[in-house]
């Protein structure tokens, strides 16, 4: 008996599983990339990669990006807003993703210090201030 009922119980929930089907009008996700209120798509590839791209707070960027096709960041600039709005950060890197350079600047726009990579590490570096140029080299 309590064979005969699982056996009725197994075929029930077979019939009921296979009669669901799967909703063909469920609206696919969006997964392109657009414009927001903070983001603004400047440039994409034809492969839909972005190419370039700002964020902007309040008016003022505050970080811009520019891409290779592959996807990896090929240069970017970031700005600081303390104590002023003002360019902070500066970065390029190489197609498959090393560091080329970088400069950072201070809120008056001058060149605080900026270094230099070879093959992803870094080679040379130079800090500026008013007492003059030092120059740190690096070795592997």
């Amino acid at each position: 008996m309590f064979k005969n009922y699982s056996l009725l119980l197994l075929f029930l929930v077979t019939v009921l599983l296979s009669s669901c089907q799967k909703e063909d009008d469920v609206p696919q996700t969006d997964y392109a990339i657009g414009s927001t209120s903070h983001f603004e798509l400047l440039d994409q590839y034809p492969n839909g990669w972005i190419k370039q791209g700002r964020y902007q707070l309040s008016g003022n960027p505050t970080e811009e990006f520019e891409y290779y096709e592959n996807g990896y960041i090929k240069s970017a600039k970031v700005y600081a807003s303390y104590p002023q709005h003002h360019l902070y950060m500066e970065v390029s890197r190489s197609e498959d993703n090393k560091p080329l350079w970088s400069k950072y600047y201070h809120p008056d726009g001058e060149l605080w210090f900026e270094t230099a990579y070879n093959n992803g590490l870094p080679s040379i570096k130079k800090v500026y201030s008013e007492a003059g140029t030092a120059i740190h080299t690096y070795t592997a």
